[in-house]
Protein backbone atom coordinates (compact mmCIF):
# COMPACT_ATOMS: atom_id res chain seq x y z
CA UNK A 1 0.00 0.00 0.00
CA UNK A 2 2.86 2.40 0.76
CA UNK A 3 4.62 1.81 -2.56
CA UNK A 4 1.40 2.01 -4.55
CA UNK A 5 -0.21 5.02 -2.83
CA UNK A 6 2.59 6.88 -1.04
CA UNK A 7 5.48 6.10 -3.38
CA UNK A 8 6.96 8.31 -6.04
CA UNK A 9 3.66 9.37 -7.63
CA UNK A 10 0.98 10.45 -5.16
CA UNK A 11 -2.51 11.92 -5.26
CA UNK A 12 -5.17 12.74 -2.66
CA UNK A 13 -7.39 9.69 -3.19
CA UNK A 14 -4.47 7.26 -2.92
CA UNK A 15 -3.14 8.98 0.19
CA UNK A 16 -6.60 8.83 1.78
CA UNK A 17 -6.93 5.14 0.93
CA UNK A 18 -3.49 4.44 2.39
CA UNK A 19 -4.32 6.38 5.56
CA UNK A 20 -7.52 4.38 6.05
CA UNK A 21 -5.80 1.03 5.49
CA UNK A 22 -2.85 1.81 7.78
CA UNK A 23 -5.23 3.09 10.47
CA UNK A 24 -7.25 -0.15 10.18
CA UNK A 25 -4.09 -2.23 10.64
CA UNK A 26 -2.91 0.00 13.48
CA UNK A 27 -6.18 -0.46 15.40
CA UNK A 28 -5.46 -4.20 15.44
CA UNK A 29 -1.74 -3.94 16.18
CA UNK A 30 -1.85 -1.11 18.74
CA UNK A 31 -4.05 -3.13 21.10
CA UNK A 32 -1.43 -5.90 21.30
CA UNK A 33 1.65 -6.11 23.49
CA UNK A 34 4.61 -7.50 21.60
CA UNK A 35 7.64 -9.21 23.10
CA UNK A 36 9.62 -9.76 19.91
CA UNK A 37 11.71 -7.59 17.63
CA UNK A 38 9.33 -8.40 14.76
CA UNK A 39 6.35 -7.11 16.73
CA UNK A 40 8.12 -3.88 17.63
CA UNK A 41 9.21 -3.46 14.02
CA UNK A 42 5.59 -3.85 12.89
CA UNK A 43 4.45 -1.18 15.34
CA UNK A 44 7.25 1.14 14.19
CA UNK A 45 6.50 0.54 10.50
CA UNK A 46 2.85 1.47 11.03
CA UNK A 47 3.85 4.61 12.93
CA UNK A 48 6.30 5.68 10.21
CA UNK A 49 3.66 4.96 7.55
CA UNK A 50 1.15 7.19 9.35
CA UNK A 51 3.69 10.01 9.61
CA UNK A 52 4.71 9.70 5.95
CA UNK A 53 1.08 9.76 4.80
CA UNK A 54 0.23 12.75 6.98
CA UNK A 55 3.19 14.77 5.72
CA UNK A 56 2.46 13.83 2.09
CA UNK A 57 -1.15 14.97 2.55
CA UNK A 58 0.00 18.34 3.90
CA UNK A 59 2.19 19.13 0.89
CA UNK A 60 -0.16 20.25 -1.89
CA UNK A 61 2.53 20.73 -4.52
CA UNK A 62 5.25 18.77 -6.28
CA UNK A 63 8.80 19.29 -5.00
CA UNK A 64 11.88 17.18 -5.57
CA UNK A 65 11.02 13.49 -5.29
CA UNK A 66 7.59 14.35 -3.84
CA UNK A 67 5.35 14.32 -6.91
CA UNK A 68 1.62 14.93 -6.51
CA UNK A 69 -0.23 14.16 -9.74
CA UNK A 70 -3.11 16.33 -8.48
CA UNK A 71 -0.68 19.21 -7.73
CA UNK A 72 2.00 18.89 -10.45
CA UNK A 73 3.47 22.39 -10.04
CA UNK A 74 5.95 23.69 -7.47
CA UNK A 75 4.57 26.30 -5.06
CA UNK A 76 7.31 28.55 -3.66
CA UNK A 77 5.07 29.41 -0.68
CA UNK A 78 5.49 25.80 0.44
CA UNK A 79 9.30 25.81 0.21
CA UNK A 80 9.76 24.68 3.80
CA UNK A 81 9.97 21.56 5.89
CA UNK A 82 6.78 19.93 7.12
CA UNK A 83 6.68 19.00 10.79
CA UNK A 84 4.37 16.27 12.01
CA UNK A 85 3.84 15.72 15.75
CA UNK A 86 2.92 12.49 17.46
CA UNK A 87 -0.32 12.75 19.40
Amino acid sequence: IMWRNVGIRREAAGLTDAAKQVEFWDRYVSTREFHTVEGWELQNMLLVAQLMIASAQKRTESRGVHYRSDFPETDDDQASHITISLS
